[in-house]
């Protein structure tokens, strides 16, 4: 499956300005559905390309954000798991992306 090699910008984005107070509740239904469904193509691509713990890390990514059967959690709580998922988003795709060499 090929994914734009900037998906991985959107849920880092929210999940990152999720982790600053001030933001009405809809961010985080919106919030939700980007990372679960970014988390769900990249469990995806990791499946193909036999990545199992990269597709274990972002099926439970896609779980734990799910916006159809949610977890309720306190707001630090929230900050953390929103700020840990930003890293492994950022992580994953700054590692995914060829160097400049490559592309051209």
């Amino acid at each position: 499956m090929k994914l734009p090699k900037a998906l991985f910008l959107i849920p880092t984005a929210i999940l990152f300005g999720a982790t600053l107070d001030g933001w009405p509740y809809v961010y985080f239904q919106i919030l939700r559905w980007a990372t679960c469904i970014c988390a769900v193509l990249y469990a995806l691509r990791a499946a193909e390309s036999n990545s199992k713990p990269t597709a274990y890390i972002f099926a439970a990514i896609a779980l734990f954000f799910n916006p159809i059967i949610p977890f309720h959690m306190k707001r630090q709580a929230w900050q953390f798991a929103d700020a840990a998922a930003g890293v492994f988003f950022l992580y994953h795709g700054i590692t995914n992306i060829p160097p400049l060499k490559e592309r051209c």
